[in-house]
């Protein structure tokens, strides 16, 4: 049986006037950024702060607010551009960004990340899709089975931005080493999950990242990138009774490099994107039923 489960809105005005980014591409640094700054290169610069303190996924019309240029490459492929010019959202460097879907015949959507700058700047992308495996609008993700190859995660304050500590999982609420269902430690997290997750095996995309499994259906996560953000919703409601879901309606599995790492010497950073460089950043969702 087959059903959608991915969230979404039924025209576009929807996603336009959406504050919790469901189906975006987030650019162009996903995540937070402390007090809206960051230095390079030994120059501090400013972005809008539209989330509390910090900057939040490229600012006030990051990546989710541009129209792309959609080409058609083949009947399973679609290739989608755009351009982010310089200091725009307070990002230095003329950016031209590329972001490639591809369905495969093993059931997979693969999603490549590629930009390239005429100056230094700093780029973090990720999907923002939110996952429902019971099917869009349908109960929650509560009793969702979990397991994430993570042996540590990142703390954060009560804006959400990282403390700058790696802490182990063990014996805490963020270990989904083994399966788990979100229901089952979420009050120890704080009624909700909006965390990011050290991988495993950075860089290796054939190693399983993530997995989750709902009504008899399996999404398996494959990635380059080295954090997994994964927010179970439990906010909705703070966002208006216009929206169509409500908390817990879904979860995403956000695939990034680190929230804050410009800012933060102990994580790892690989956002300095320079001329000589390409950005290039894969994601694979992976759908098949439940074995």
């Amino acid at each position: 049986e087959f059903a959608n489960i991915v969230l979404g809105f039924p025209n576009l005005e929807g996603y336009l006037n959406c504050l919790v980014y469901i189906g975006s591409t987030v650019g162009r640094y996903a995540n937070r950024i402390a007090e809206g700054k960051f230095k390079l290169d030994g120059k501090e610069y400013t972005l809008p702060r539209n989330d509390n303190t910090c900057t939040l996924h490229g600012g006030n019309s990051g990546f989710n607010k541009k129209i792309w240029a959609a080409t058609q490459k083949d009947s399973q492929t679609v290739v989608f551009q755009c351009e982010s010019k310089h200091m725009e959202e307070g990002f230095p460097g003329n950016l031209k960004v590329e972001v490639t879907y591809r369905l495969t015949d093993m059931n997979q959507l693969i999603i490549d990340f590629q930009a390239t700058t005429d100056q230094a700047t700093i780029i973090n992308m990720t999907n923002h899709s939110y996952f429902n495996l019971h099917g869009a609008g349908i109960g929650d993700v509560l009793d969702h089975q979990v397991m994430i190859d993570a042996d540590q995660y990142i703390p954060v304050d009560s804006n959400l931005i990282p403390t700058g500590e790696l802490k182990n999982v063990d014996d805490t609420p963020f270990d989904f080493r083994k399966f788990h269902s979100i229901s089952d430690r979420v009050k120890e997290a704080g009624g909700g999950y909006d965390h990011n997750f050290c991988l495993n095996n950075p860089g290796d995309s054939d190693s399983l990242k993530a997995e989750i499994r709902a009504s008899g259906r399996r999404l398996r996560v494959f990635t380059t990138q080295p954090g997994l953000q994964v927010f179970t919703s439990h906010i909705f409601h703070l966002f208006g009774s216009e929206y169509p879901y409500n908390d817990f309606a879904g979860l995403t599995l956000e695939t990034q490099d680190f929230p804050d790492s410009i800012n933060q010497p102990g994580f790892p950073n690989d956002t300095i994107l320079r001329t000589e460089k390409d950005y290039a950043e894969r994601v694979i969702y992976d759908f098949n039923p439940a074995e």
